[in-house]
């Protein structure tokens, strides 16, 4: 949701939100993706729900990795 919401703001605002914290916003996104996956999904990850969060979790963390990561 901290992932989709920081997109939806860099979309809408787009000069006036600061790439810096807008990534800032999406990897806490992103942690808690991973804590949730950790702790809920990693038990059942064998299921095609198990799939769907895994992906999840990875094209996350793949769109924060090639993402622009600015200094501001």
């Amino acid at each position: 949701m901290l992932a989709a919401a920081a997109f939806v703001a860099v979309a809408v605002a787009a000069d006036r939100v600061r790439s810096g914290t807008a990534w800032k916003v999406a990897a806490a996104g992103l942690v808690g993706l991973a804590a949730f996956w950790l702790l809920v999904v990693l038990p059942v990850v064998a299921t095609d729900r198990g799939f769907v969060l895994t992906a999840a979790l990875a094209a996350l963390g793949g769109a924060l990795w090639v993402g622009p990561a600015r200094k501001d």
